[in-house]
């Protein structure tokens, strides 16, 4: 019985529990979860602002094997930048326990789909630490200018917000 109990927990630790993925919505999903973020700490008007002046964020984070964000290594942006944004944002990630996926690219045309994850995941479970990026507002806005005129999934919208709603409602 311990024989079958130790084989059975090495064989838990052997598998990687993180979000790792090669699909192609993963810039997108982790652009989602830090646009919900900017939306809890810093309102719908600041949020509204920010987009209207084309304001682009580069999250560098720091990932453990889970895919949890433990550190904000660096917060890149072109328009200046208040510190105590920058403050409550590093406060955020590290009161919270966010989790993140983690994104691959890996060319599928000589390798299964299965394949390719299980790459993925043997090379995340032979580092400690990952750093990834992700941008706000990032992958969501790359169609807006199409949907704009046309509306997304038949829905109007009259403002970058909105359009940013209607997409964190999506998925």
């Amino acid at each position: 019985m311990r024989t079958l109990i130790i084989i059975f927990l090495q064989f838990i630790f052997q598998q990687c529990f993180c979000q790792i993925s090669i699909d192609s919505d993963c810039l997108e999903r982790n652009s989602m979860t830090v646009s919900r973020i900017m939306l809890e700490l810093l309102g719908q008007e600041t949020v509204q602002q920010m987009l209207d002046n084309k304001t682009r964020m580069l999250f560098i984070l720091g990932v453990d094997s889970s895919g949890y964000v433990s550190e904000i290594k660096r917060i890149r942006i072109q328009n200046t930048l208040d510190k105590n944004v920058e403050k409550k944002l590093k406060r955020y990630f590290g009161k919270h326990k966010i989790q993140m996926r983690i994104c691959y690219s890996i060319d599928l045309s000589s390798v299964s789909y299965e394949r390719g994850l299980q790459i993925a995941r043997s090379d995340f479970q032979n580092s400690k630490k990952k750093y990834i990026i992700v941008g706000f507002p990032g992958e969501l806005f790359t169609h807006y200018e199409y949907y704009k005129t046309r509306g997304y999934k038949g829905i109007a919208f009259n403002s970058k917000l909105e359009y940013l709603m209607l997409r964190l409602n999506d998925k």
